[in-house]
């Protein structure tokens, strides 16, 4: 995940079932829209689960979490 944003998540605790609100750099947003994907990489077998996140303004900022 990335270390400058703050995630309130829906399900709360390490669900992570969608994000609710980001905090960057100490202002809070909510979360209007998002789209979740997730990849594999073969070799390594490791899952990442990434949360494109629209939260106004046309922004969109993604949450990426290693599984």
């Amino acid at each position: 995940m990335n270390d400058n944003i703050e995630v309130e998540w829906y399900s709360g605790k390490g669900l992570y079932t969608r994000p609710k609100r980001l905090c960057i750099k100490g202002v809070w947003y909510e979360v209007f829209q998002y789209e979740k994907r997730i990849v594999e990489d073969r070799k390594s077998k490791k899952r990442q689960t990434i949360f494109s996140c629209h939260i106004g303004d046309n922004l969109i900022v993604e949450v990426k979490i290693d599984h």
